[in-house]
This record gives C-alpha cells, structure tokens and sequence, in this order.
C-alpha cells in the first residue's frame, strides 16, 4: 500500500513539475523519418531551440492515447533528447503534430500542446477536433 501510495504522489510530482519549476535541456537533436509524404521537406526546415523546448513542455498538458489518435497529427520529423526539471533528468521526445513523450520514473507520459501559443513550435496545431481531419 505504502508503495502504491508512493508511486501516485511521484506521477504527481513529476507531471506538474513538467509545466512548472526550473527547466534546463540536457541534449537536443532532430530526428526525421523520411517516409514519402508531404511534410518531408516541412521537417527538414522545422526546427526547434533549447529554449522552444522548455516553453513546449511548459505550455502543455498531459493527454492520452486516445486524444492523441483524435486530436492530434503524427508526422514523421522529431526532436529528442534530455531535459533538466527540478533537479531530475528526463528523456524527450517532441513530435511535429504537437504532441511529446516524457519518459520519467513511472514510465512514458504523452503531452500536448494545444493552445495558440504552442502553433508557433509545430508543422500543425492540434489539441481541437476540427484542427483534424
């Protein structure tokens, strides 16, 4: 019980120091998925900074799979490294469809960024049914 109890208070830990607290990325690099479609050469020219990446998982909220899969885009271009918040390191993955992974202790935890501040960071804005067709 003391361990279940653990868990559920260090999921809540981690999920709201992701949009609050001090911030500083560890390592960033562009992964692309050259797989045919339109947004091969939008990927090549997406980019995003250290300081993008901070305002991205600040802006965010913590989605599921099945938002993801209704609300959101999945293209084929990334950015991925480790990130510094409160003193812990996590590992990240940011889609171009406005969406990110955080792996933390507990496993892999799925972000969005649906808000009008967050178009700025992605190929496409997500997060609202009729963004996505």
């Amino acid at each position: 019980m003391k361990t279940i109890i653990l868990s559920i208070m260090l999921i809540s830990i981690v999920g709201s120091s992701a949009q609050q607290g001090t911030h500083e990325v560890v390592s960033i690099k562009k992964v692309s998925n050259n797989d045919g479609s339109e947004f091969v050469e939008k990927c090549d020219s997406w980019d995003l900074s250290k300081k993008d990446v901070v305002e991205i998982i600040k802006l965010s909220k913590k989605i599921d799979e099945t938002e993801k899969h209704h609300f959101y885009y999945e293209l084929p271009c990334n950015f991925e490294g480790e990130i510094e918040i409160e003193g812990a390191t996590y590992s990240y993955e940011i889609n171009a469809g406005s969406t990110f992974y955080l792996e933390t202790p507990n496993g892999r935890d799925l972000y969005g960024c649906s808000s009008e501040e967050c178009d700025q960071y992605f190929l496409l804005s997500g997060g609202n049914e009729e963004d996505v067709e």
